[in-house]
């Protein structure tokens, strides 16, 4: 099973395989989400993500919210039960031809 930080890594990595601007722990007032992604043109996230293993789920909700209501960012929770696909997912991307997504 991938850590938490492989994990965002890898969501990372599909955001920058898509050409979007990407951030890991991008700052929200006094938190952090664990990744975010934008179009190039901006300035705010489209796409706000959180990976959930362990912890505090009200948390990380919380943080997906509040990127909400600042940005209109789509909410994206990678629950510990998505992980295994998420890893698979990202396995055939690495080796899948891109050129399409241009």
């Amino acid at each position: 099973m991938p850590s938490h930080n492989e994990l965002r890594d890898m969501i990372r990595d599909i955001g920058l395989m898509k050409n979007l601007v990407v951030e890991t722990e991008y700052p929200i007032n006094e938190m952090r989400l664990d990744v975010a992604w934008r179009l190039p043109v901006r300035e705010n996230p489209d796409h706000a993500w959180e990976v959930h293993i362990g912890g505090n789920f009200f948390e990380a909700l919380a943080k997906l919210k509040h990127a909400w209501d600042l940005w209109k960012a789509d909410p994206r929770d990678q629950t510990s039960h998505q992980n295994h696909q998420l890893a698979g997912c990202c396995a055939a991307l690495q080796t899948s031809d891109r050129s399409h997504w241009d």
